[in-house]
This record gives structure tokens, C-alpha cells and sequence, in this order.
């Protein structure tokens, strides 16, 4: 499948960040942002399938599979508003979802059949 540059640009963002889920791998569950990290590794682990879903051309509902993933990372983005946390570590989650938000919608495009550059 020959992708478009602006989900190439988007996933090359995404894949070279990480994820801010270090409460997560350490099993920190009294961390205030540890129910926010496994949502968000479980939205990580999502995109990247379909990243390789894309990148083999499989058929796949790119579209509805991005909607859903959008809908949690708008969730955890109001989550973390909610939350009282250091400055840096609420940066770093917030710019990692903008991140894992601009490549879903890249996703979503693509699987509408939207025409994106």
C-alpha cells in the first residue's frame, strides 16, 4: 500500500517517542496515573497493529478501529486534566497522546478513503 507522507511523518513522530508508561511496567497501582498508563498501553499496542496492518495492506476497518482508539485518548486526555501532577510528567503524557491523536487520525483518513497528503 503506498501510504500517504502525512501518516509517515505522523508514525515517525509516534515511533520515535516513547510512551510515558513507566507506572504501568513497574506495576507502581498506588501511582495516580496507573490506571491512565495501562489504558494508554493498551491504546499503543492497538496502533501499532494497525500501523502493521497498513504497512502489509491487510484489510482491515482502519476507520472504526482509529474512532474507537480516538475515543480513549480523548478520555484519557480529560483524565489527566483531572489529575494533580508534576508539570513535566503531565507534559510528557499529554504530548504523547497529541502524538498517538495526530497518527489515529491519519489511520482513520486512511480508512475512510479520505484523501490525505
Amino acid at each position: 500500500m503506498n501510504l500517504p507522507p502525512s501518516f509517515v511523518h505522523a508514525w515517525r513522530e509516534w515511533r520515535c517517542a516513547s510512551a510515558p508508561t513507566q507506572n504501568y511496567w513497574a506495576e507502581a497501582r498506588s501511582a495516580p496515573t496507573y490506571a491512565l498508563e495501562c489504558d494508554l498501553h493498551d491504546v499503543t499496542c492497538s496502533v501499532a497493529s494497525l500501523v502493521v496492518a497498513l504497512h502489509e495492506g491487510r484489510a482491515w476497518p482502519y476507520a472504526s478501529a482509529a474512532g474507537e482508539d480516538l475515543a480513549v485518548v480523548d478520555h484519557l486526555l480529560t483524565a489527566l486534566d483531572a489529575l494533580a501532577l508534576p508539570a513535566r510528567q503531565a507534559r510528557e503524557l499529554r504530548e504523547y497522546l497529541a502524538l498517538t491523536r495526530r497518527l489515529l487520525l491519519q489511520i482513520e483518513h486512511i480508512g475512510a478513503g479520505d484523501r490525505v497528503t
